[in-house]
């Protein structure tokens, strides 16, 4: 039997990817994504020597918010950040939310979302999400609820990151003065996420 592993989340997830944390090099995020995960971190014992070398390059180096990642290294990397922390189910699922809460909320990007209400950041959530993300795509159907699909390459998004982008769009609502808001995981599967978005 194999002795337990560290880093199960980003094992598996490395794992499913066609060509590992080489695949996709065209799919790209900006940094401000992965660095909220991690730069509250206390990496003063984080394994290194453990992770490949894009894990320890993204951790040790100061990338400005605004540059762009690719994208399976920097999602590898926050889901490695959670196994650090010892993370189970419910707990990553907070860290998460409150995580993306921070991300929202930041000067910049809270300005952008309260000057929309909650329809027209709906209706803008393609260029929006174009704002943090290249070559994956987003498509909404308003009503009630919206719906919201993002189509993504086999694998390229696990739970934990659908997980992560269903709190990012509520507080993003939540911040548009919507009341109420809801986002749910309607249908996630390896190349789609589909969600369920409502407000009062």
């Amino acid at each position: 039997m194999a002795p337990p592993t560290r880093f199960p989340r980003f094992e598996q997830y490395v794992s499913r990817l066609p060509k590992g944390l080489d695949s996709y090099p065209e799919y790209r995020c900006r940094a401000s994504v992965y660095r909220i995960f991690t730069d509250k971190m206390d990496l003063a014992s984080f394994p290194f020597e453990d992770v490949p070398v894009q894990i320890r390059t993204l951790l040790k180096s100061p990338f400005l918010h605004d540059s762009w990642l690719a994208e399976p290294p920097a999602v590898a990397t926050i889901l490695a950040a959670a196994d650090f922390l010892g993370l189970d189910d419910a707990a990553a699922r907070r860290w998460v939310d409150e995580t993306n809460a921070r991300l929202v909320g930041g000067r910049m990007y809270r300005t952008m979302m309260s000057l929309a209400t909650p329809s027209i950041l709906v209706a803008l959530a393609s260029r929006q999400w174009g704002v943090f993300h290249r070559g994956t795509k987003i498509n909404v159907q308003r009503g009630k609820p919206t719906m919201i699909r993002i189509d993504f390459p086999p694998f390229l998004y696990d739970e934990l990151l659908a997980e992560a982008t269903a709190a990012g769009i509520r507080h993003a609502l939540t911040l548009s003065r919507a009341k109420d808001p809801t986002v749910e995981i309607e249908e996630h599967a390896p190349t789609h996420t589909i969600y369920r978005v409502a407000w009062t």
